[in-house]
């Protein structure tokens, strides 16, 4: 199943959040754009929501080596915040 968000890498170039897949015919697109104020940490949202692509690979990946038989809390959490980006 194709994912439903633009493919990555994503990368940040100032207040915005840009991807850049190696088999795109055009250049770099904005997925997102942070609120620059001096007040909020803009620059540490900006590299959360670029690290994104990569976080969901990994939550996915890491649930694949956990036994599904286990019933633990952090598996559930990881399992909702997957379900909470695809959908």
């Amino acid at each position: 199943m194709k994912d439903k968000y633009s493919s990555g890498p994503w990368h940040v170039n100032g207040v915005q959040i840009i991807n850049t897949p190696e088999d795109a015919d055009f250049g770099a697109t904005v997925v997102a754009e942070v609120c620059y104020h001096s007040n909020i940490p803009w620059e540490a949202n900006a590299a959360l929501i670029a690290a994104t692509p990569e976080l969901l690979h990994a939550c996915k990946a890491l649930l694949n080596c956990i036994d599904p038989a286990r019933d633990w809390k952090e598996a559930k959490q990881a399992r909702d915040a997957i379900a909470k980006a695809t959908t």
